[in-house]
């Protein structure tokens, strides 16, 4: 098992088995530039301070080793943070603080948004594993020069940072990373400019992804409200229609075969799953697996083929593609992973 470091012993032990670290202020435009490899990662890195209160960060990080890190955000850290991750998947554990799950995932293909001032939590981060994660960050006082005077319809946490000192804590999964999202991150690590003209153009296209990412997130509660309520009976099929997906893993039933055991159309029933488990019913079924898949390769009785087979893949390597899709590492890295 893997023990958690603190800030300060994570430090001292890096510094102990530092093979290499280059550091440059100023450089190429970015204010910071480095990369480093010690016993954990070999890690690269670029910030940008864009202007007071707002900045551009840039991770590309490989780890060699299982790591979990306590972080500690103190009370008078207001910033509101972005990250959209292009690589990667990290857990994070944050018991006991209102307004954040007690365990979560930031993974590949997704962005989100935050607010955690005061809280102690717990990144876990597997060997073997790839990340590359953009973020910005924004302070309180400079959001608020945005929306002081109109808020508009923005969801309710984001009122809150513009209209109290006292906000109440978020972490906020926004959706997939869009297709104009994925033309600003391109624009952003191909900026054709420098100097001053840099500066502007990034300052510029950071304040497009908060928006596009506000835009998503004021969309998808529109979504929600405008879908009718379930009834209490269709939600009872609902739950059945998950017990009857997952109960063959090896033949599940199709979405019409579903569809015909509980009674509800394919429409409702696709629509009852996104309200009640916030999930596509493949995305129940793959959830499963991946889970189950874990379970297994952490017991280490079975080959990753029988394993494909019992969370039922038909193919060995096809089960290992939906598994590094999911977890950022094969099943073999995370085999190994575990005993290190």
């Amino acid at each position: 098992m893997t023990d958690i470091l603190t800030e300060a012993e994570y430090k001292q032990q890096h510094y102990k088995s530092l093979q290499y670290e280059e550091i440059a202020e100023n450089f190429n435009g970015f204010n910071r530039v480095g990369r480093s490899r010690d016993r954990f990662s070999q890690d690269y890195f670029w910030c940008l301070k864009l202007r007071p209160g707002l900045e551009l960060e840039f991770l590309d990080e490989t780890y060699y080793t299982s790591l979990q890190l306590e972080g500690i955000h103190d009370e008078f850290m207001t910033d509101l943070g972005a990250k959209f991750y292009l690589s990667g998947i990290d857990e994070v554990l944050c018991p006991g603080f209102a307004g954040v799950p007690e365990a979560y995932q930031e993974k590949v293909g997704h962005n989100y948004l935050l607010y955690l001032p005061d809280l102690r939590e717990i990144e876990m981060t597997a060997a073997g594993q790839h990340t590359k994660v953009l973020k910005i960050w924004l302070d309180r006082d400079v959001f608020r020069s945005f929306g002081a005077m109109e808020p508009g319809n923005l969801p309710s946490e984001l009122r809150s940072l513009l209209e109290t000192d006292s906000a109440p804590r978020f972490h906020r999964t926004v959706g997939k990373i869009t297709p104009p999202m994925q033309i600003v991150l391109r624009q952003i690590f191909n900026c054709p400019y420098q100097g001053l003209t840099k500066r502007m153009y990034l300052e510029a296209k950071a304040l497009e992804l908060l928006s596009l990412q506000f835009t998503q997130w004021i969309e998808s509660e529109k979504q929600t409200t405008s879908s009718p309520a379930l009834q209490p009976h269709e939600i009872e099929r609902i739950y059945y229609a998950k017990e009857l997906l997952i109960r063959d893993l090896s033949n599940p039933p199709t979405l019409l075969e579903l569809s015909r055991m509980v009674g509800l159309n394919d429409f409702k029933l696709k629509r009852g799953f996104r309200q009640v488990f916030d999930n596509t019913v493949l995305g129940c079924l793959q959830e499963v697996r991946m889970k189950l898949a874990k379970q297994l390769l952490a017991e280490g009785n079975l080959s990753i083929a029988a394993i494909a087979h019992q969370v039922g893949y038909a193919s060995q390597s096809h089960f290992c593609q939906m598994f590094k899709r999911q977890f950022a590492l094969t099943p073999h890295n995370y085999r190994t992973s575990l005993r290190s």
